[in-house]
């Protein structure tokens, strides 16, 4: 019995350890995409397109983002911020997805307002 009282211990001490949500990082605050827009507002065939955007990370940690540019809902083989898509015509729907990542975990995706 005197045996069995530690090891019962043991199993309900590793047995209460708060369960951590997958892709979370305990002590860590993901980072947040403040604000964002395209330019140039009404954009031509011919325009540059570009991504102007502000995020936070309330740990102070450098935040990258991965950016996503799509048309019509679907998303096109270009990156970065500054952009000219291929094949574009008038009355497209342009827009983008920001990920916004502190070099521990991903915070919330945020979908920009599009522009035609």
């Amino acid at each position: 019995m005197k045996k069995i009282l530690p090891i019962l211990f043991l199993a309900l001490l590793l047995g209460c350890k708060k369960k951590v949500e997958e892709g979370v990082v305990p002590g860590n605050h993901p980072p947040v995409i403040t604000s964002a827009r395209i330019f140039p507002c009404a954009p031509t065939v011919s325009d540059e397109i570009s991504i102007s955007y502000s995020a936070i990370d309330r740990d102070k940690d450098s935040v990258e983002v991965k950016i996503e540019w799509l048309v019509n809902g679907n998303p096109v083989e270009v990156r970065g911020e500054r952009v000219r898509i291929p094949g574009i015509k008038k009355g497209d729907i342009i827009s983008c997805r920001l990920t916004p990542w502190d070099g521990k975990e991903n915070g919330e995706v945020y979908e920009v307002e599009p522009v035609k």
